[in-house]
Formats: C-alpha cells, structure tokens, sequence
C-alpha cells in the first residue's frame, strides 16, 4: 500500500505549522509588545522540566498499573489536574524568579513571550517533530524500504511499529491537519494562562488567578483526555471543541490584562 499525496501534503503543512507559528507571534509580539527571547526561552525550558520530567516522573508510579478503559473518568480527573497543577506551577515558579530578578516592572509582554516559548516548545516536540518522522516513514513507505525501519525490530517492538504504519496509511488526509489546528490552540492557550499567572504573581493581591488558571488548564484538557481514555472517538469536534476553548481563554485574558495592568509599575503595562 501507498500514502497518497494529499495526505503527506497534509502532513507536511501540519509540520510548517508546528514550527512556524511559534515563531511568527514572537515575531509579531516583538515589533508590537517589544517581546524578548529570554522570557521565551524560560518558557521553553519549564515546560520541558515540568512537563516532559517532573510530571512524567508522577505519571510513572501513578499510572504503570491503571488501564484507562477500566477506569476512564477517574483516568481523565487525574489527567488534567496533573496537566493543569504541574504546568501553572511552572509559570508561577518561572514569574517568581523573574520577579526577584527583575524586581516589579517586567512588563506583560513577557508573559506573551513566556506563552510563546512554552507553547513553542510543546508545538515542536508534539507536532513539527512527530510530523517529520510521519514524512520520514511515509516516504520509506512509498518506496517499498520500509524494512530499514522494522527490520531489526522484534515482539512488541515491531508490533507497535506495524500498527504505527498501519495507522499512517489507512488515517484520512484531513485527520493530518487537525494536529496543525491542535497546536495553534495549544498556542493560544498557553500565551492566555501565561498572561493570567503573570498577574497573580507580579498584580497586587491577584493570587487567586493563579488557581484559577489551574482549574482553566484542566478544563481545556479535558476533551483531548476524553479521547485518551476512550470515552470520544471523532476527532473533529474535539478539535474545533478546543480551538473554541482556547478562543475564550484569550478573551478572558484581555479582560484581565485590561482589568489589572494597572497594577503594574509605570512602564510595565505595556
């Protein structure tokens, strides 16, 4: 069997997505915001500890015996509250830092800088990457060389590829682009909790955003965990269900930008 144009074309514009939206807010954020890459780079480098380390490290000993067919709703509560816990701590742990480095007056844009470094990062790794390797196979594929992949692979290793490449082949095209479309949510998802933890740490008396951002996070996650634990199965609708969630976060956090940038020095509202 063979992929089809159509879908590697969709998976290579799901790859250009993944690598260069990130880079275009920051671009845009810089000429408007004044944005720097510091702020971007923390972003990045907490998400990978918090994330991809630390909450791995929990899901190890938590989740090594529990099958999420078994116990899907309890599955998906411990998810995004994970999700939701370990990746707001890291923004309030990065806004901290900032703040006893930088003293009261880091301006918002580096909670926009923060958001695209954290959301960058998880783009790359989980989209641009995964759809590189998608190419990398599907033209393997198509060239009948498969076998340099499987070859050496034996029992549940080779088990896994096989259904991997079944899986490559027999996914509809479009199905493709939905990662790109899931990754320009995650965008706007993590630059609107970015702006809400920035204000519970560097607003007077906004603590309460922090936990609120938590609780967010975990709401937004639910629908991709549903899918995990089995309970939805289309992914269409999660989809579009996520890019309208992640479109309402970024209202509520222009609301609160309004509401509370005022609280900053002179020179940090910016």
């Amino acid at each position: 069997m063979r992929i089809s144009f159509l879908s590697i074309l969709c998976i290579a514009v799901s790859a250009a997505v993944s690598f260069a939206f990130p880079v275009f807010l920051f671009a845009v954020f810089r000429k408007k915001y004044g944005a720097r890459i510091r702020p971007a780079l923390a972003g990045a480098a907490v998400f990978v500890v918090f994330a991809l380390v630390l909450e791995q490290i929990l899901h190890f000993f938590v989740l090594r015996s529990v099958r999420p067919a078994e116990t899907p709703f309890l599955y998906i509560l411990y998810g995004i509250l994970m999700a939701g816990i370990f990746e707001e701590s890291g923004r309030f742990f990065a806004f901290t830092l900032m703040k006893k480095r930088y003293g009261e007056c880091a301006p918002v844009s580096a909670a926009l800088s923060y958001g695209v470094g954290h959301g960058g990062i998880e783009a790359i790794l989980f989209g641009g990457l995964v759809m590189i390797n998608n190419l990398a196979a599907a033209a393997r594929i198509n060239a009948g060389t498969i076998d340099t992949l499987t070859g050496r692979l034996e029992g549940a290793s080779l088990a896994r590829a096989e259904s991997q490449m079944r899986a490559l082949i027999t996914t509809p095209p479009w199905h493709f682009l939905m990662g790109g479309l899931e990754r320009v949510s995650a965008m706007g998802i993590h630059i609107a909790l970015s702006v809400m933890v920035f204000y519970a740490v560097f607003g007077k008396k906004r603590f309460r955003l922090f936990p609120l951002a938590v609780l967010l996070h975990a709401m937004v996650t639910i629908p991709a965990a549903a899918m995990q634990a089995g309970i939805l199965d289309r992914i269409l609708p999660v989809e579009i269900t996520v890019f309208v969630l992640a479109g309402a976060l970024v209202f509520l956090a222009r609301f609160i930008h309004r509401q509370c940038k005022n609280d900053l020095p002179q020179g940090g509202a910016d």
